[in-house]
C-alpha cells in the first residue's frame, strides 16, 4: 500500500471525496464504522443490525477497491466497499447465479429450472421420454430469456402451447409439469392472464412441488400485473400509478402462499414480494410493520442482510409514508439519525436531491424513551448525538456516555457511544482527550476501528501542535493513510526530514517525506537546503503521480533528479539551476528555469497546496514561510531592470501562457486582468517580436 494518498475533498462518485475528520453532520461521499448523522442510512442500519445480533465488524479491507476510493485508506467506506467487507464475493461470482437476467422477471429462470428437473427426476411417474420434453420445455424458456429479458410482449411466446394438450404426454403428471412450463413462459413473456389461467390450473396438481411452485408462482404472477399497471409509455414507474385492485389482489394471493405453506420452499421470496406488494399500496404502517419483523428474521451475517437493509432504504425510508409510521426500534434509530443529518449551512442537505424528513426535535427524541425501553445504551446515543450535532452541548454527551475505553473489545454501538465521547471532549479541548484515544486502542480490533481511533489521536496532536509524535518511534498511529495526509499538508521540516532519512514505516513513506519536503523548499525559495535535501530523493524513484499499471497513487520523488527541465529555453539539470538560485536568488535565468521545472512536471495547482476542510486532518499546516507561484517569477522578472531580452521577452511569453488555453490562471497567485494579459501580448509582439517567444506567440488569453 502506497504511503501517498490521493487528493481529497473532491465531490463525486469517480473519486468522491473524504473529509478526514471523526465528525460528520452532512451526507458525505464516505462512512464510517462510527454510527452517525453523516453516515450512509444503510450502514448505519446494518452496523445497528450486526451490534443487534451480536456480531463485530469482521472481515478483510477488499482488494479489488478501484484506484478512485484510494483516499478513503482503511477508515472509511462506501456501502459497496463496506459490503465487499462483510460479504466478500468469491473470485468470478459476481453477484450470484442469475446475474445475466438482475433486474428482470427471468432473473430466477435459471434457478426455477434446476429445481424444475429436479422435481420431474423425482417423480417417478414420469417415464424418460416426457423426462426429456420437459427439459426441452425449459431449455427453450431459458432461451426465450436470453433473447428477450425485460421485454414484456403481453403474449405468451410461441412453441409452448402445445405443452398444455393432453396429447402431449403420456401422464397427467407429466402433463402438469409440461403446463407449469408454459404458464412460466407466460409469465415472463407478461401475458399476465395467460399465466394466471395454467397456474390456477395446478392447484390440485398430483406432484407436491408444482402444487407449491405454481401457487407461489400466481402470487408473484398477480404482483407482476400489478406493478405493470405502474409502467408509463416510456418505461418509467410511477408507484401512484398502479391499479389498486390489482395491487390488493396481489397481496390476497401472496399471503395466501404463505398461509398454505407457512414453512415452503418459496417463503422468503414470498415475503419480499409480500412487502413489495405493501409499498406499492403505500401502507406505510404495514410496511413498517413487516420490515420489523423482516430485520428480525434476518440472518445478519448473510448477504441477505444487506440486500433486505438495500430494500428498505430504497423503498420505505426516504418515503412520507415511514414519517407517519410506527417503526421498529433499529428503524426508529436510523430515522433519528437521518433527521439530525443537516448541512454545516443549516440548511437540508439535499445534495442527493432526496426528500429529507424534517428535523427532529428533541421534545420528539424525549417522547421517544418508551420505545427504545428495552436498549437503554441506544437511546442514550441517540440523546448524545443529537447534544452534539444539534444542541451542540457537549457536557451533556459526556454524560450520557460514560468513559468505557478500557474494554478489549467493542460492539458497532459502545465502539460509536466511545468515539462520540472522545469527539466531545475533543470539542471541549478536555486535558484527557489524548489518553483517552490511547486507551481505547486497545480494545479497537475490529476492522476500521483501530484507524478511526488513530486518527482521533493524529487530529488531538495536530490541534496541539505535536504533528512530531505522530512519527516518534514508539507512536501508536501506524495508519499508512494517516501519517500521509499529516506529511503532506501539516509536518514542518523537521519532521520530513527526520522522516526522510530514515524514521519512517516503509520505502513509500520515506519517499513522500522527501518529496515534499524538497518541494516546500523549491516553492519558498530554500534553494541551498533543497539541493541538499534532494540527496534524500532516491535516484531511481518513480516521477509519475500514479502508477501507470495499477493507478495507484505514488510519491513522485524521482522527478527532482530526472524530471524535464526544458522544452525550448534552455536549462541544466535541476540542481545546477538551485546552485544558481543559492548564489542568487533573483537570478533571471534560475527563476524561468524553475518555472519551466514545475510547469513541465506537474507542480502547477499542487495538491500539496490545497486547502484542508477546516477541522480535518491536515488542515493546521506547519511549515514556516510563505509559497511563491511560478507566476509571480513571470511578473517580477518583466519589470525587473537590466534583463536581457531574450530572458524579458520568454517571461512575457510565460505569464501570457498561464491562462492558456481556458482564459483560468493555472500557473497560482492572484488573477491579473484580461486587459494586463492583452497587454503584456501587445508588448511581447511589439518590443521583443523579432526573438523566438515574440514570433511564437500568436494569441493571449
Amino acid at each position: 500500500m502506497a504511503a501517498w494518498s490521493a487528493p481529497a475533498s473532491a465531490s463525486t462518485e469517480m473519486g468522491c471525496g473524504t473529509v478526514w475528520t471523526l465528525e460528520a453532520q452532512s451526507r458525505l461521499c464516505a462512512s464510517r464504522v462510527v454510527i452517525g448523522p453523516g453516515n450512509d442510512t444503510r450502514v448505519n442500519m446494518l452496523l445497528l443490525l450486526r451490534d443487534r445480533a451480536g456480531l463485530p465488524v469482521d472481515g478483510d479491507y477488499p482488494q479489488d477497491d478501484p484506484w478512485y476510493v484510494a483516499d478513503l485508506g482503511r477508515t472509511f467506506f462506501d456501502w459497496s466497499r463496506l459490503t465487499r467487507t462483510l460479504y466478500p464475493q468469491p473470485e468470478g461470482d459476481a453477484a450470484g447465479p442469475d446475474n445475466a437476467f438482475g433486474g428482470t422477471r427471468c432473473q430466477s429462470v435459471e434457478q426455477g429450472g434446476a429445481e424444475f428437473l429436479a422435481a420431474a427426476d423425482r417423480n417417478r411417474r414420469i417415464n424418460a421420454r416426457d423426462r426429456a420434453r420437459l427439459a426441452a420445455g425449459r431449455a427453450a424458456l431459458l432461451a426465450y430469456c436470453q433473447a428477450n429479458a425485460g421485454s414484456d410482449s403481453g403474449a405468451a411466446p410461441d412453441g409452448f402451447a402445445d405443452m398444455v394438450m393432453p396429447s402431449a404426454f403420456s401422464s397427467d403428471v407429466a402433463r402438469e409439469f409440461g403446463i407449469y412450463v408454459a404458464g412460466a413462459a407466460s409469465f415472463y413473456a407478461g401475458d399476465w392472464r395467460g399465466a394466471k389461467a395454467r397456474f390456477g390450473s395446478l392447484r390440485n396438481a398430483h406432484d407436491p412441488w408444482v402444487r407449491e411452485a405454481a401457487r407461489y408462482m400466481e402470487a408473484r404472477n398477480a404482483l407482476g400485473e400489478a406493478a405493470a399497471t405502474g409502467m408509463d409509455d416510456w418505461g418509467y414507474f410511477n408507484q401512484s400509478q398502479a391499479n389498486d385492485m390489482l395491487t390488493r389482489r396481489s397481496v390476497s394471493e401472496l399471503t395466501a402462499y404463505l398461509d398454505a405453506y407457512p414453512a415452503g420452499r418459496y417463503v422468503a421470496s414470498a415475503r419480499g414480494l409480500l412487502r413489495r406488494a405493501r409499498w406499492l399500496q403505500g401502507e406505510g404502517e404495514q410496511q413498517a410493520a413487516a420490515y420489523g419483523v423482516a430485520l428480525g428474521r434476518v440472518d445478519a451475517a448473510s448477504v441477505q442482510a444487506a440486500e433486505l437493509i438495500e430494500e428498505i432504504d430504497d423503498k420505505f425510508l426516504f418515503k412520507p409514508a415511514a414519517r407517519q409510521a410506527r417503526l421498529d426500534p433499529l428503524l426508529l434509530a436510523t430515522m433519528d439519525l437521518l433527521r439530525m443529518r443537516r448541512s454545516s449551512g443549516g440548511e437540508e442537505d439535499d445534495y442527493y436531491g432526496v426528500d429529507y424528513p424534517p428535523p427532529l426535535a428533541a421534545a420528539e427524541l424525549d417522547g421517544q424513551q418508551a420505545m427504545f425501553a428495552e436498549q437503554p445504551e441506544l437511546y442514550a446515543f441517540l440523546q448524545a448525538n443529537h447534544a452534539f450535532y444539534v444542541a451542540q452541548d457537549y457536557r451533556r454527551v459526556l454524560q450520557l456516555l460514560p468513559d468505557d475505553a478500557r474494554r478489549t473489545s467493542y460492539s458497532p454501538l459502545q465502539f460509536s457511544r466511545q468515539v462520540l465521547r472522545g469527539m466531545a471532549l475533543a470539542r471541549l479541548h478536555d486535558r484527557n482527550e489524548v489518553g483517552f484515544w490511547r486507551e481505547l486502542l486497545g480494545g479497537a480490533s475490529a476492522i476500521y476501528q483501530r484507524p478511526t481511533v488513530e486518527l482521533g489521536l493524529a487530529l488531538a496532536w495536530e490541534r496541539a501542535g505535536q504533528v512530531e509524535r505522530v512519527f516518534a518511534e514508539d507512536s501508536p498511529i501506524t495508519d499508512l493513510y494517516t501519517r500521509a495526509i499529516l506529511l503532506q499538508h501539516s509536518a514542518g521540516p523537521e519532521v520530513l526530514r527526520t522522516v526522510a532519512r530514515g524514521e519512517a514505516r516503509t520505502g513509500d513513506e520515506r519517499d513522500l517525506a522527501a518529496y515534499v519536503l524538497v518541494y516546500r523548499e523549491l516553492r519558498r525559495g530554500q534553494y541551498a537546503a533543497a539541493r541538499q535535501d534532494m540527496a534524500l530523493t532516491p535516484a531511481d524513484g518513480p516521477t509519475l503521480r500514479y502508477n501507470p499499471d495499477t493507478y495507484e497513487p505514488q510519491a513522485p520523488v524521482g522527478v527532482y533528479l530526472n524530471g524535464r527541465t526544458s522544452d525550448g529555453y534552455a536549462c541544466p539539470a535541476l540542481t545546477d539551476t538551485l546552485a544558481r538560485l543559492a548564489r542568487n536568488a533573483r537570478d533571471v535565468q534560475g527563476r524561468l528555469c524553475l518555472g519551466d521545472f514545475f510547469r513541465l512536471n506537474g507542480f502547477d495547482q499542487s495538491e500539496l497546496d490545497w486547502a484542508r476542510d477546516p477541522g480535518s486532518l491536515g488542515s493546521l499546516a506547519s511549515y514556516p514561510g510563505e509559497a511563491s507561484p511560478r507566476s509571480r517569477y513571470y511578473a517580477d522578472i518583466i519589470i525587473q531592470p537590466g534583463v536581457p531580452r531574450e530572458d524579458r521577452a520568454y517571461a512575457l511569453y510565460r505569464a501570457i501562457h498561464c491562462y492558456a488555453p481556458s482564459g483560468n490562471n493555472t500557473c497560482g497567485g492572484e488573477e491579473v486582468e484580461e486587459s494586463q494579459r492583452a497587454a503584456w501580448f501587445r508588448r511581447l509582439k511589439n518590443e521583443f517580436g523579432n526573438t523566438r517567444w515574440g514570433q511564437e506567440a500568436d494569441y493571449y488569453w
